[in-house]
């Protein structure tokens, strides 16, 4: 087999006969090989070998890295295999666990196996000679204990002819004899060319599984065509067996496949999508149509489903993004609440909502994922982007009450949710919700927004803007709200600012504030207000500042110096499609000479405002 390689390596455009650095490779890839060598010579370990988390969705290898393995008894019971992980970056060293591995066995016989493992791992990543130096013999049922042999050349060929005629005589080991096989051949198709005078029962069939098994191409390429019955069982193997040979045999397999089953060809996915293969799993769904007769349209959504559940979102995104908008929503509606759950950040949801995925089904699993992870703000972006939410299913409101999540209810309400019907539904069902401050939130932001008392043309500025503010954060400070009103007629008739646009822009951005920092910050706004009013370009400014921990004092001084006017709109970034407020430039230095005028000024009334602003104490 070849040796695993941990960068990647492509022709050189100006010179194909050379090649040239193209990257690194994933971690989850180099993991699903090793497991494979284990697995392929049997030396897995028994009880478990996984992957390190921190190397999971699409993590690249670090540039110059060594894998090493470290063999030890654990501390309470077995021994453990610790695969480790050494790299070099802004000249420091790092050091890391990369993958564990774990036998509850403690005699020394399985001492000595796990170190036989850690050996092929080594040779898998640094050495690409024949591997057959060493022979276990003893079967765990029959012996009490293994053993570890030494062989010469003679005596080797002559358990190779006994393997030989063991596996043509007792078929119901052919496993474990093939992986003694290849620990003492190197492997079995090679072994087959070389002796091909030889009497060795073997189909077709067979020779094309070793050959995949073994990643001998050439076998491949000579055999797997002329079994076109066991195309599908052929490609289920194909796909799992990681690396580039892997990658080439399924696309092979692909063009010559036309009947594969639904349930074959999903197994086939399955087996890439643990490779870390990204390029064959984007490969198997588009081939999916030409290869299944009667495919299933959910096979994208299950398939994305699983990239998941094996901490592959580097993968599940890409899918997404080569799927049609009518193979997205045909997944299950929970694969969204996968998504909430198993990744970091938003560009797969986006990417989810762009092509309209329906989340119907399962709206109230969504709320709570979201709420769990405190995105509540994120489900106003996902039904702006396009996620297909059908308003009448009104275990999402319940949801919004149970998780005291009134933002997301409020969001509900404004993409047309009946909270009126919620209401009556929850009186015909006694005990499915409890009447809470969320609820009577809720209602009364239902009954602001769609009552017959809304401000008609006849209401003056004033009132209709303290109707407005009460609407969006019931019983906020009255004072604050007046001071804010003061402000502004003091505005209006020096003619620096119309009333109307100072109402209508502080209204603005009071509700951008509550998207951005909650509730509580926008009413702790409003509280200051009362001592310091603000202008409406400063809310924002205000609201980052409070949230960051600075008091009262220090926000004044921040928006008396002018330093709570560069908070724009949260803007959406297309290359990474993340949603962050803009912060103020330089701001450490900024709240730090911050800070020091307030020390300096504390006792100080601060009435230096050019815009004409007085502070009501």
């Amino acid at each position: 087999m070849n040796q695993i390689e941990l960068e990647i390596w492509e022709k050189a455009p100006e010179n194909p006969q050379q090649l040239a650095y193209a990257g690194q490779r994933k971690a989850q890839e180099i993991f699903a090989e090793i497991k494979y060598r284990l697995e392929s010579v049997g030396m897995l370990p028994d009880e478990y070998f996984l992957i390190d988390d921190q190397w999971e969705n699409g993590r690249e290898i670090p540039k110059n890295a060594y894998i090493y393995c470290t063999v030890q008894y654990g501390e309470s019971e077995g021994i453990y295999l610790d695969v480790g992980i050494k790299w070099y970056e802004n000249d420091e060293t790092h050091r890391g666990s990369f993958a564990t591995g774990k036998t509850l066995g403690e005699s020394e016989y399985h001492l000595d196996r796990m170190y036989l493992a850690a050996s092929e791992i080594n040779k898998a990543l640094y050495s690409s000679e024949q591997r057959a130096r060493y022979m276990v013999v003893g079967d765990k049922d029959k012996t009490p204990e293994g053993a570890i042999l030494t062989l010469n050349n003679a005596e080797r060929q002559l358990m190779i002819d006994s393997l030989i005629e063991l596996r043509n005589n007792q078929p119901q080991d052919i496993t474990a004899v093939e992986q003694l096989l290849r620990r003492v051949a190197g492997s079995v198709t090679e072994f087959v060319n070389e002796v091909g005078a030889r009497p060795l029962e073997i189909s077709n069939y067979d020779m094309a599984v070793l050959a995949i098994q073994d990643g001998n191409l050439a076998a491949f390429n000579e055999i797997y065509a002329k079994q076109p019955d066991k195309l599908d069982e052929l490609l289920v193997c194909a796909a799992a067996r990681p690396g580039k040979v892997g990658l080439v045999m399924t696309s092979a397999i692909l063009n010559e496949a036309k009947g594969i089953s639904n349930e074959a060809y999903m197994s086939a996915c399955k087996n890439a999508i643990f490779t870390g293969d990204t390029t064959r799993v984007l490969l198997l769904a588009e081939k999916a149509a030409d290869c299944v007769p009667d495919l299933k349209m959910n096979l994208y959504g299950e398939m994305i489903s699983e990239t998941l559940s094996q901490h592959k979102s580097d993968i599940a995104r890409e899918l997404v993004k080569q799927c049609t908008t009518e193979q997205i929503q045909a997944a299950h509606a929970y694969t969204i609440v996968q998504a909430v759950n198993y990744t970091i950040g938003t560009p797969l949801l986006f990417d989810m909502a762009e092509k309209k995925f329906d989340v119907t089904n399962n709206a109230s699993e969504l709320i709570y994922a979201l709420n769990y992870k405190r995105n509540g703000w994120m489900l106003k972006h996902l039904l702006e982007k396009g996620m297909e939410l059908d308003m009448r299913n009104l275990s999402a409101m319940q949801a919004c009450i149970k998780t005291d999540n009134a933002e997301m209810g409020r969001v509900l309400i404004d993409k047309g949710m009946n909270f009126e019907n919620f209401e009556k539904w929850a009186e015909e069902n006694p005990g499915v919700i409890v009447i809470n401050d969320t609820f009577d939130s809720l209602k009364h932001y239902w009954e602001t927004n769609n009552s017959s008392e809304k401000p008609e043309i006849g209401m003056t500025a004033e009132t209709a803007f303290k109707f407005k503010v009460n609407a969006m954060l019931p019983k906020a400070a009255i004072d604050g709200v007046n001071n804010l009103i003061e402000y502004a007629n003091e505005l209006d008739k020096d003619g620096t600012c119309p009333k109307t646009q100072f109402f209508k822009n502080t209204l603005d951005e009071l509700n951008l504030v509550i998207e951005d920092y909650g509730e509580k910050t926008a009413f702790k706004l409003l509280e200051m207000c009362e001592m310091f009013a603000f202008n409406p370009s400063e809310l924002r400014g205000a609201a980052y500042y409070l949230s960051a921990g600075i008091d009262f004092a220090g926000v004044r001084q921040l928006a008396a110096d002018g330093m709570c006017e560069q908070f724009d709109k949260p803007v959406y970034n297309d290359a990474d499609k993340e949603l962050s407020p803009q912060k103020p430039k330089t701001l450490a230095e900024k709240m730090q000479a911050a800070n020091e005028k307030v020390k300096a000024q504390e006792a100080q009334n601060n009435n230096t405002n050019s815009r004409k602003r007085e502070e009501r104490e």
